[in-house]
């Protein structure tokens, strides 16, 4: 099978970045680069959760070299996608993936990859005789000039090969093979009757020096492309490193894509998700070379933040500083835009809850006041300089005040028994803590659904300068609860018998939860949702996964 990949993928173009020649066997990118672009990952407000920590759902990224799992420090996301134009590239990386799986530490993984024996990390003295400098046998050094003394050890190849075969299926065995006998096998000499490509040679520790195949090298010190897994840096830097990002992948939900990386981008963004994005080139140069214009990469990027922003979503573009685009996405930073963007993603979150009901109850402190956004079918919003609106579902919105809703509900009427109630900002509102109680108690005993909304009291939105008179802080802290304060609030409610006066009528469910949104963070308001559990006219809210929940209730049980 391998003889037939090749030949199917020699037959591509190579402008189209297809075939051996446009293989990355081992990283092309800076592990410096990566770990900063892994530390802006872990600035960004917008992708703060409930717990205050980096909470990312989705991570899109091209394969390209795979310096990019270095990210991975940062960030543990659910899904991860990796797209690349180039088949090969894909089923290699798939190869990668399942030696990391089965290999616990970088010694055993990059043994397994190179088809090497290990028995070197047992005899460190005598390679130590091969280094001019002494005082630079390392393990890492001495791991990279055993790699590249020691030849290929056929059964190490075979058990590597098979592993993928059954882990990653037979195509990646094979590519694996492809690339192995092209270059990992031969990684110090490069073979002279080869042409050109992305890697001619693979190291394992120090820089890289990659440069397009298709171009005339410069001068005789770059006459090869080196490519390197720079062992001691990134990812690889130590075994804790290594195994940090090993579970990560695991515990993640993988998904490969062969595809047009900026084509495809829009489809591979939920709007309602917190999402990171890696281009590494993609933005600068296309896919395979490919001159999309120059209008149109800016343009496919606002469309894409415009519908992110629709959905109460982010998408965090980690980037290079010198891409341009990446500097021009339009991703709301400016006052006008966030102002829009804690409203928005309010509204989304609240979409989310009632999206099966043609009618549900805002309670609020006063009336008019809420989401008349259900009434009309729209909202609008400012991104930059330009004003939009997007249809939202129309619902029959009842608008009640609080004190008329606690009379209302404990009457436990007809119309509430199939219906949701939506306790909507009162604590933000200057309602007392044992009011607000009422209220909320009253919602569960008589709705099939209660959403309450409210602010975190530990959003950056409402944490004040320290020279502020704390008096004018009073407002925040007397009836303001934190977002985890609430979960625990409605998980006790939950398992409680009884909740103030009124007895727990059927039992509840908490089954959502999700922050959205403000000025300066991911969480200025959080949505949580209790459901009764015998409750069957209506399904959970959509999604439930991405919203935390069970992570948080884990972390809340403990």
């Amino acid at each position: 099978m391998t003889s037939q990949l090749i030949q199917n993928y020699t037959e591509f173009g190579t402008r189209e970045w297809q075939g051996t020649r446009y293989i990355y066997a081992a990283h092309a990118e800076s592990a410096e680069r990566q770990k900063a672009l892994g530390l802006a990952i872990g600035r960004d407000d917008y992708l703060t959760g409930i717990d205050g920590a980096v909470h990312v759902d989705r991570w899109v990224a091209v394969v390209g070299s795979f310096a990019h799992l270095t990210q991975l420090l940062a960030m543990e996301p659910r899904e991860i996608y990796f797209v690349d134009l180039n088949r090969l590239q894909l089923n290699y990386f798939s190869a990668i993936l399942a030696l990391i799986q089965g290999s616990d530490s970088r010694s055993k993984f990059l043994g397994a990859l190179f088809a090497r024996p290990l028995d070197f990390l047992q005899n460190k003295a005598s390679l130590a005789l091969h280094i001019q400098d002494p005082f630079q046998a390392d393990e890492n050094l001495l791991a990279a000039y055993a790699f590249h003394t020691a030849p290929p050890n056929e059964d190490v190849f075979v058990k590597s090969f098979l592993q993928i075969a059954v882990d990653a299926g037979r195509e990646a065995a094979c590519t694996y093979s492809l690339v192995f006998h092209e270059f990992l096998a031969n990684s110090v000499d490069v073979p002279s009757e080869r042409p050109p490509c992305i890697c001619d040679k693979v190291e394992l520790r120090g820089g890289c020096n990659v440069q397009d195949p298709m171009n005339p090298r410069p001068n005789p010190e770059h006459m090869y492309s080196v490519c390197n897994f720079q062992v001691g840096q990134g990812w690889l830097a130590t075994d804790g490193t290594y195994r940090t990002v090993r579970e990560r992948l695991r515990r993640a939900h993988i998904k490969l894509f062969h595809k047009d990386f900026l084509q495809g981008l829009s489809n591979l963004v939920e709007a309602h998700h917190r999402t990171v994005v890696y281009a590494s080139n993609v933005f600068t140069i296309g896919d395979g070379g490919m001159d999309y214009g120059n209008d149109w990469v800016p343009e496919m990027l606002r469309e894409l933040h415009w519908k992110v922003l629709w959905g109460g979503g982010h998408v965090h573009m980690s980037c290079y500083e010198s891409d341009k685009y990446c500097k021009e996405v339009y991703n709301g930073n400016n006052d006008d835009a966030r102002m829009h963007k804690k409203h928005v993603s309010a509204l989304a979150a609240v979409s989310i809850a009632v999206a099966e009901f043609s009618e549900f109850w805002d309670v609020t402190s006063q009336t008019p006041y809420g989401f008349s956004e259900f009434d009309t079918g729209q909202m609008e919003a400012i991104v930059g300089d330009e004003y939009r609106t997007h249809d939202v579902p129309i619902k029959h919105r009842h608008n009640t005040g609080y004190v008329e809703f606690v009379t209302f509900a404990r009457e436990r009427p007809q119309e509430l028994m199939k219906a949701t109630c939506l306790i909507h900002a009162l604590l933000g509102s200057d309602v007392a803590f044992g009011t607000f109680l009422e209220v909320l108690a009253a919602s569960l005993y008589a709705c099939a659904r209660t959403v309450l909304l409210e602010h975190n009291k530990e959003s950056l939105d409402f944490i004040l300068p320290a020279d502020v008179d704390p008096a004018e802080q009073m407002w925040r802290n007397e009836n303001w609860r934190s977002a985890t304060e609430l979960i625990h609030l409605l998980k006790g409610a939950c398992h409680s018998k009884r909740l103030l006066s009124i007895d727990r009528a059927v039992p509840l469910s908490m089954t959502f939860v999700q922050c959205a949104a403000g000025l300066k963070d991911g969480c200025r308001n959080v949505a949580v949702v209790v459901d009764r559990t015998f409750w069957d006219l209506v399904p959970p809210p959509g999604r439930a996964e991405y919203f935390e929940l069970n992570d948080y209730l884990q972390a809340l049980s403990n």
